[in-house]
């Protein structure tokens, strides 16, 4: 491909893009943000930059309307669940090699500022080339007024898996609180932002070190607790970008799976965990802790 070629290739694709992510009848000059949150242009400049090509993870947060609002004005009974139910582009997805590894309806939020998750979706893609492709096919680009119709707010992470802090070979062990009809199991979601420094409470006598340190040190005593009880981590993510959302930048997300919510309770209730509370605290300058239902989870090979 020549560089005038590419260049209008490029152009080409950050204007789907931009439709993409603002509805289907964005107007280049228009206000490019959507109704559900900010475009991040450094990470979109990232997504049509042949050299970091690959595959990845799209990780979405994602906060439903409570009735759907079309931005063409059409009167509509939908919810915004059902009219982002109609964006939904599975069928896309598989013909591109790409698909939702895990979908889940939020439970709980654990932590956070006060915003109430809906659902959490994560789809894998096969490159950055294979999502671009997509974006510019006419028949996804004409579902893209359900999702603005649907969406109240969005986080969008473009993400990458990371070793888990188990061995190779790791087996679950058998629940001490095993689920039952009435007490199914759930994956807790961490979304994190690390300080640079930790900040412990003044008078504190812990050595200075990152927040990531400190986190590894909550993660000591939480995970001595929590691995006898059947806890297990079933997927980290390092965050790369944040392609849409409200400005705030983040690191990782993680997903710990808990066999029932007696196993979660006994967690909380242990002294040793509580103790460390204070590293995590110390190392986190943002966070959400998510409980939530699987729908789809094809985590680790699932």
């Amino acid at each position: 491909m020549t560089g005038v070629h590419s260049s209008r290739w490029t152009a080409a694709v950050l204007l789907a893009l931009v439709a993409l992510v603002t509805g289907a009848h964005a107007q280049p000059g228009a206000d490019a943000d959507p109704s559900f949150g900010r475009i991040n242009p450094e990470q979109m400049a990232r997504m049509v930059n042949p050299a970091e090509d690959g595959p990845f993870f799209m990780i979405n947060l994602i906060k439903f309307r409570e009735k759907a609002v079309y931005p063409d004005g059409r009167e509509t009974d939908l919810t915004g669940q059902e009219a982002n139910n109609l964006y939904s582009p599975i069928d896309i997805l598989e013909e591109i090699g790409a698909g939702v590894v895990f979908m889940a309806q939020v439970e709980k939020m654990r932590l956070g500022d006060g915003t109430e998750w809906d659902q959490v979706a994560i789809v894998r893609y096969p490159s950055r080339r294979a999502f671009l492709q997509m974006t510019q096919r006419p028949d996804f680009q004409a579902r893209s007024i359900h999702k603005d119709a649907g969406v109240g707010r969005t986080i969008v992470m473009v993400s990458h898996l990371i070793d888990l802090p188990t061995p190779e070979g790791f087996t679950p062990p058998e629940p001490a609180y095993p689920a039952t009809a009435d007490d199914r199991p759930f994956e807790m979601i961490h979304v994190l932002r690390y300080r640079d420094t930790a900040r412990y409470e003044e008078g504190s006598t812990e050595p200075a070190i990152s927040g990531r340190e400190a986190m590894k040190k909550y993660g000591t005593a939480a995970g001595s607790v929590a691995r006898p009880m059947g806890v297990y981590p079933a997927a980290w993510f390092r965050i790369e970008g944040v392609f849409i959302g409200d400005g705030r930048p983040w690191d990782e997300v993680r997903i710990n799976h808990f066999p029932s919510h007696a196993t979660l309770e006994k967690h909380l209730a242990s002294e040793l965990r509580a103790e460390a509370e204070r590293h995590r605290t110390a190392a986190l300058e943002d966070t959400y802790t998510i409980q939530a239902r699987p729908l789809i989870n094809r985590l680790g090979g699932k």
